[in-house]
């Protein structure tokens, strides 16, 4: 992965790179939304609280790569 993004930049399509990064995310986050949505009361604060702990852990990732 980092290969390839590494030589996106150098090629100059960095912005290729970072658009599909938003893209990937944004779609991401819509799913997690509609997920934590559906989640009864009860549950929702636990829910909310993994999937941020998850998404935290998965921008680490991004970064890191």
């Amino acid at each position: 992965m980092s290969r390839n993004a590494y030589n996106l930049v150098l090629h100059k399509h960095g912005d290729l790179l970072y658009r599909g990064v938003c893209d990937c995310v944004r779609s991401h986050l819509q799913a997690v939304a509609t997920d934590v949505a559906a989640t009864a009361d009860e549950c929702l604060l636990e829910r909310l609280n993994a999937a941020w702990g998850e998404h935290q852990q998965t921008m680490m990732m991004v970064k890191n790569s």
